[in-house]
């Protein structure tokens, strides 16, 4: 059975929207997953889990909506302690690979489904 009750062998696709939906896995900090979205070229929906969870719930709200070139202006290099990263440039590493591949710029999204990308 579908989403929509119906029984169907491909998934139902309810419209075309420019939206990329990510999940990445950060390396060399304490975040163990990053979630977010981008819709017309803006951050939205920003989640950090694992790391400083105020500090990272802050970031999310301070960064809902920023176009994502500015987010990356913004946040790119910085670092953590000890660590030649920080959550923050991890998640600039995930807008840049996403911005890099084309295929991420506008896909056709299923109900629940996530792009998965590990980097």
């Amino acid at each position: 059975m579908g989403w929509n009750g119906k029984r169907y062998s491909q998934p139902v696709i309810k419209k075309k929207r420019c939206v990329a939906v990510q999940r990445v896995k950060p390396k060399g900090v304490c975040a163990k997953e990053i979630e977010f979205d981008v819709k017309d070229g803006c951050l939205t929906g920003l989640r950090f889990f694992g790391g400083c969870p105020g500090n990272l719930k802050a970031i999310g709200i301070l960064l809902e909506g920023m176009p994502v070139t500015e987010v990356i202006a913004k946040l790119q290099g910085i670092t953590c302690g000890n660590k030649p990263t920080s959550c923050a440039d991890q998640l600039c590493q995930a807008l840049l690979h996403m911005t890099d591949d084309k295929s991420c710029a506008c896909v056709e999204q299923f109900p629940g489904e996530l792009i998965q990308m590990a980097l």
